[in-house]
């Protein structure tokens, strides 16, 4: 495992002035259309994949799982930098505009692990 953040293994020039914004397409009723919801302002590509994670796990008890797409992180002059799938992991752009998340590709990072929750002690 590597201490790099998946901004340095992506090549993405980062500061602190950096902000992504996530593009989730929702599909209501599975007809085709679809609408999409925006999460803006992650400082970081892994406050991007929690901030995803939370909007899946919000929109749970309203809509599957495939009914929510992946996510497309782009940065503020508008160009994808990654993608968020379902299950959390970030992977990189693929340069033919397909599904990044195929046979022999490695995400770029791992789902961010849910902090546990902090028991309160029985009376």
């Amino acid at each position: 495992m590597t201490d790099r953040t998946a901004e340095e293994m992506l090549g993405y020039a980062w500061s602190e002035r950096t902000r992504f914004k996530v593009r989730v397409e929702i599909n209501e009723d599975l007809s085709g259309a679809s609408t999409p919801k925006w999460i803006r302002g992650c400082q970081t590509l892994r406050e991007a994949q929690e901030r995803y994670l939370a909007l899946r796990d919000q929109l749970q008890g309203e809509f599957f799982t495939r009914q929510m797409g992946f996510g497309f992180v782009f940065d503020e002059a508008g160009q994808e930098i990654a993608s968020i799938s379902s299950n959390g992991r970030l992977w990189a752009p693929s340069a033919d505009g397909q599904s990044p998340w195929r046979i022999g590709v490695e995400p770029v990072a791992e789902a961010p692990e849910k902090e546990p929750c902090e028991e309160s002690p029985s009376p």
